[in-house]
């Protein structure tokens, strides 16, 4: 009966219930994350989507009348036309290429500012759980050492400064 000790079996019971709530607590802390403190990021990443294919829309739309205007300008050329009309055609392909061409600028400034909103999103999630999960696994330690040695780990943690600015000390004696 001197190999059982009563004391340490009160510690590991006490010591149960306190894991399995830390657990819990992460768990819990994690779905939140999940669920509502991503929502803002999720919204505004659909908005930078939608922003993206109404350019995209857009494009095709121009891209259409870039080719429809250049076979119109095929086949008048082939006709009997006058030269202004040939220059208006030619002015009214180049607006719809320079039309084109902004639209694709403003699609790739949406593209960088959505990859880059996107980096900045992902690397705060990541940041914040890890956060998370270390201030809760510290939490647990602290209560682990205060059940099991009784003393806390800052306690500990105190005591190792202090010796190793004991050793410095007497170093530069």
């Amino acid at each position: 009966m001197s190999d059982f000790d009563f004391n340490e079996l009160i510690k590991l019971l006490f010591l149960l219930p306190i894991i399995i709530i830390f657990l819990g607590l992460i768990l819990k802390t994690t779905s939140i994350l999940e669920e509502g403190a991503c929502q803002p990021y999720i919204q505004q990443i659909q908005q930078k989507e939608a922003q993206i294919k109404a350019l995209n829309k857009q494009i095709e739309v121009l891209n259409e009348k870039l080719a429809n205007l250049s076979a119109e300008y095929e086949r008048l050329r082939t006709e009997n036309i006058t030269k202004a009309d040939i220059e208006e055609i030619k002015q009214q392909i180049n607006i719809t290429q320079l039309q084109i061409n902004y639209l694709d600028q403003q699609l790739q400034i949406v593209n960088e500012n959505f990859i880059h909103a996107y980096n900045v999103y992902y690397k705060t999630y990541v940041f914040s759980i890890a956060l998370n999960i270390a201030l809760a696994g510290y939490i647990t330690l602290d209560l682990i050492s205060a059940t099991l040695f009784n003393t806390s780990i800052q306690v500990l943690i105190a005591k190792k400064i202090k010796v190793i600015l004991k050793r410095l000390h007497k170093t530069e004696k």
